[in-house]
């Protein structure tokens, strides 16, 4: 119980990150369960440790309006897009679309929120 309730408890932050003046909305983007290490993880790590999420559309938006941090050129695209992190979470404003990304993970044990992405 106490590891599903860190992923819900997380995933209802990401979906409210607006205030509380706003009803939230529908999450859109996708999920996947995968280890620790995000690249060539070493034989024998837990490769269902963590719950990544990558959120895209308005969720995406509004959690990256959300963050008190000032967004940064994205340096891994290079293409004028501008990103914020706030410790495990990132965000993406994309220069091309001016569409919006968000990715983090949720250890399973419901002790940590990570980054989801290697860049």
């Amino acid at each position: 119980m106490r590891k599903h309730f860190g992923i819900a408890l997380i995933l209802l932050l990401a979906a409210t990150a607006s205030g509380a003046a706003e009803s939230g909305g529908a999450l859109t983007g996708t999920y996947e369960l995968g280890g620790t290490t995000l690249v060539d993880p070493p034989p024998g790590e837990d490769a269902r440790s963590h719950y990544r999420v990558f959120l895209t559309g308005a969720a995406a938006k509004d959690l990256y309006d959300a963050m008190r941090v000032a967004a940064e050129d994205d340096a891994c695209l290079g293409d004028g897009s501008q990103v914020k992190h706030s410790g495990g979470i990132a965000c993406t404003r994309l220069a091309e679309s001016d569409s919006y990304e968000c990715s983090f993970a949720v250890g399973v044990d419901g002790r940590s929120v990570e980054g989801a992405t290697a860049c």
